[in-house]
């Protein structure tokens, strides 16, 4: 009898690497995001028992349905917890261990009532030597003195806000195709973005434009944080071919996906190079119509322009 529970056993064993069940939990392993995960699976094994069968497939079934209703939770940000729990056991008090303001995914508060708040340690083997009690929540007075300076200052008054805080809006302006700013003696370099892409840093609070689009300037710390960007300033490409110089002192460029009017009065009318008219209208000031890339003939204001929408 022993020896059939042997060889049933080595068979058992044999056909779980024919099936490769290694490779298959190694794959599942990979799907997982805590080393607790990845142990348990890698231990799972068949069952030869109905009732677990059963019990497992139940489980699955269950699972599948959840997640087709709700969705796949998720589980990013989890951390293996099993040593600062043994060490809480053992007779450890954590300094703090609490929760504030959490909320779930839908928005409601996380439940803490079964967070441990009694801890008890020992010293030389005298049980109880010391007890400490915590609640699980903070309330706001208690949140609110955990500051950065509070909390890292120590004894030796480090203060890193003074190495993240970002530095000031530039005050960009545009002149002669030149966007200028006031230099911020805590920048230590600027990033110049064309429609919404970095396309410079630059070291002195200067920039000359040679693309048409809008453009902003941030100032970056020594940290490399980025302050919020400048107001935009649109450089156009009015210098590419106007063809009368004379009128009004009105503006028109070419920008991403449009042609820009400024101080631009009465009608205005816009034309393929090939001589099609493709929009027209009644400029009062400013004015911006929406056109593929090309290039393009605008009349307004007693004048005319060639301009390249990219």
């Amino acid at each position: 009898r022993k020896v059939d529970i042997i060889y049933m056993s080595t068979l058992f064993e044999k056909s779980q690497i024919t099936l490769e069940l290694p490779r298959v939990l190694s794959l599942l392993g990979e799907q997982a995001v805590s080393a607790p995960a990845r142990e348990e699976l890698a231990a799972l094994r068949p069952s030869t028992d109905r009732r677990e069968v059963e019990r497992r497939l139940e489980e699955t079934s269950a699972a599948r349905k959840l997640l087709s209703y709700k969705g796949s939770p998720s589980f990013t940000g989890l951390r293996d917890i099993r040593n600062a729990v043994a060490r809480a056991d053992m007779g450890g008090v954590p300094a703090l261990f609490a929760e504030y303001n959490s909320r779930t995914a839908a928005g409601a508060a996380v439940d803490c009532s079964n967070r441990k708040t009694y801890f008890e340690w020992s010293v030389n083997d005298v049980p109880y030597s010391g007890t400490a009690t915590y609640n699980p929540v903070l309330t706001d007075e208690e949140a609110a003195a955990y500051t950065v300076p509070n909390v890292l200052a120590g004894d030796d008054s480090w203060l890193p806000t003074l190495y993240t805080e970002q530095a000031a809006v530039p005050d960009a302006s545009l002149a002669d195709g030149v966007i200028t700013w006031t230099a911020d003696d805590f920048a230590f370099c600027y990033a110049v973005t064309l429609d919404g892409e970095v396309v410079a840093f630059v070291t002195e609070p200067a920039y000359t434009c040679t693309v048409p689009g809008t453009y902003t300037i941030r100032a970056a710390n020594e940290r490399g944080g980025l302050s919020a960007p400048s107001a935009a300033i649109e450089y156009g490409s009015t210098g590419i071919g106007e063809l009368q110089a004379d009128g009004a002192d009105v503006r028109v460029y070419g920008v991403a996906g449009a042609v820009v009017a400024r101080n631009a009065f009465g009608p205005m009318e816009v034309y393929t190079i090939g001589g099609s008219r493709v929009a027209s209208l009644t400029a009062d000031g400013d004015a911006r119509v929406a056109l593929p890339a090309g290039i393009y003939a605008v009349r307004c204001s007693g004048r005319s322009f060639k301009v390249v929408v990219r």
